[in-house]
């Protein structure tokens, strides 16, 4: 019988957009703050409120629509990122021809345990952009790197605890 075919689904994760939810709120408050004193009759009143509105707007819909298009794949041969908005785009990177491979984390992304995998052959880069726990990711595909690039009836070298 073949071999079983796995698949773990990775999406953007809300908490990665963690400052621009915040931005949002500020955005309110200052919203909220000017309401008073802004007179809605006077353009340059309507332009400060609609400028506050939009970027409200924005600093929310943004993250919602990169959850939404955004999703990482990775099977027992290849990672794939697959992106919709309009039409339906995928881009497959086999585990064989990935020859670099990254975790990219600010002081905030390891708070929320949340960050990027840069993974890189010659031809296609995917950036596993704003996913929990990143570090488990990069495992899985380091490991599977180790696997295939073995060659046929080694076995991988067993790791000695310290």
């Amino acid at each position: 019988m073949g071999e079983e075919k796995w698949v773990l689904r990775y999406r953007p994760t809300r908490f990665s957009f963690i400052l621009n939810y915040f931005l949002a709120g500020l955005f309110l408050i200052i919203l909220f703050s000017l309401l008073p004193f802004l007179n809605l009759r006077v353009i340059s009143s309507k332009i400060i409120f609609f400028i506050l509105l939009g970027g409200i707007i924005f600093l929310v819909v943004e993250p919602e629509v990169k959850i939404a298009r955004k999703e990482y794949v990775l099977t027992q041969e290849s990672v794939i990122c697959y992106e919709e908005l309009f039409k339906k785009k995928s881009i497959e990177i086999p585990y064989i021809e990935i020859k670099n491979l990254n975790i990219e984390q600010n002081l905030l992304d390891k708070f929320i345990e949340c960050g990027d995998v840069l993974i890189e052959s010659d031809k296609e880069k995917i950036k596993m952009a704003g996913i929990n726990n990143p570090g488990e990711a990069y495992k899985i595909i380091q490991h599977k790197i180790g696997q295939i690039k073995l060659p046929e009836g080694k076995k991988e070298p067993e790791k000695v605890s310290e």
